[in-house]
């Protein structure tokens, strides 16, 4: 049986959905099944980041015209099926559940990402400029995405949350899509080293909760930033970092915001970092705080888990299932409720131990090699399934 992967859209200095489950599932692969042989795709810039990968890869170098993100999808709608074509590949798995409907084999779609489906909902609340362009590529996503559910053999939903969504809004029978959820990565379970927490802890001069991820409206992170400004917050000299990349301009409506509730430095906005880097701003933290309205897995309360940091998760979406019983969920929306959980986990230290304990807990459910294993038994039954019907 023959596996082809495309990892095209990885760019070296950057961190997205795709990248973070090629970087951790293509190792451990092989071990699930190793009469399996994978066909992975990679540009000329990304190759150097697969070269230590197991025998049964064989890389193959998309042409050098394909780097920028349009001439991308070019290759993969045109170069990249006459390639399966001609590699007689069994199946393809997409990470980014686009592909090409006139795939030569089998299409195994993955599907970690709500906001497309979701953009209506919250499209509104970013700055106008752009916005034509952003409300086209967004409803074309949308409308492929739901095209390629359609034509793959299956599909595989990283959480309930997703298949529920998928089924929903694609009209897919329930028992195409499956769940199979994703995990924490090895290098994020490491302690991080305590004169890099003490660091963070000069940096930012006072006790502070932690947000990782955009800055964008489906975040919620203004709902953070007024609980924050409650009475009850600023008597505590807590601070909110907000750590991540600013999406489509969303920030400076964050920082406006801020400015008007007199937050002063007990707001701070840092750009976004190094995944090795993260750890200790995740030790150092009170807690983690993630009232996202969308969420296909989300990974930062893991991180934050794995450092022993008590999260603050919304109700939404499929933050409640991922975060399961180690964290304090509330709604997003209740200032109050959310002002009361920022209290919980910094004043009450039996409350906090518990979600420690908890968070250590939780993260071990969850594992790469099973995902793999998950993984190439629905690839093997499917290909089961394409034989039996010759």
């Amino acid at each position: 049986m023959r596996v082809a992967i495309s990892a095209l859209s990885v760019k070296p200095d950057q961190t997205g959905g795709g990248e973070t489950v090629l970087r951790n599932l293509l190792p451990v692969l092989p071990a699930a099944d190793p009469a399996i042989e994978y066909a992975l795709f990679v540009s000329g810039e990304n190759r150097h980041l697969f070269a230590g990968l197991p025998p049964s890869f064989v890389l193959h170098e998309a042409p050098v015209w394909a780097l920028s993100p349009g001439r991308r999808v070019v290759c993969e709608f045109l170069w990249l099926p006459r390639r399966l074509k001609r590699l007689r590949v069994d199946l393809f798995f997409a990470v980014n559940q686009i592909f090409a409907p006139w795939m030569p084999c089998r299409v195994s779609a993955l599907v970690q990402n709500l906001f497309y489906y979701q953009y209506r909902d919250f499209g509104h609340r970013y700055p106008l400029g752009s916005l034509a362009t952003r409300s086209l590529r967004h409803r074309l996503y949308a409308g492929l995405g739901g095209v390629c559910n359609r034509r793959a053999a299956h599909v595989v939903a990283v959480s309930e949350c997703v298949r529920e969504m998928v089924v929903a809004e694609d009209g897919l029978p329930g028992d195409k899509v499956h769940v199979v959820p994703l995990a924490l990565s090895s290098a994020q379970r490491c302690a991080a080293a305590p004169e890099a927490v003490a660091r963070v802890r000069d940096q930012v001069g006072r006790p502070f909760l932690l947000y990782v991820g955009a800055l964008a409206p489906y975040k919620n992170i203004d709902r953070a930033l007024t609980a924050m400004a409650r009475p009850e917050m600023r008597e505590r000299g807590l601070a909110l970092v907000c750590i991540g990349l600013d999406h489509w301009g969303y920030g400076h409506r964050l920082r406006q915001h801020s400015q008007d509730l007199a937050l002063g430095d007990a707001a701070l906005f840092v750009p976004a970092l190094p995944h090795g880097e993260l750890s200790a701003w995740y030790a150092a933290a009170e807690g983690l705080v993630l009232l996202s309205s969308c969420e296909a897995f989300p990974l930062t309360p893991f991180e934050a888990m794995a450092q022993g940091v008590p999260v603050i998760a919304s109700n939404r979406s499929s933050v409640p299932e991922i975060v399961g019983p180690a964290g304090l969920v509330v709604d997003p929306d209740d200032a109050g409720a959310v002002a009361t959980a920022f209290i919980q986990v910094c004043d009450d230290r039996t409350r906090r131990n518990a979600l420690v304990e908890a968070g250590r807990a939780r993260i071990a459910q969850f594992d790469w090699v099973r995902t793999a294993d998950q993984l190439v038994r629905l690839w093997r039954a499917e290909m089961a399934r394409d034989s039996a019907s010759i």
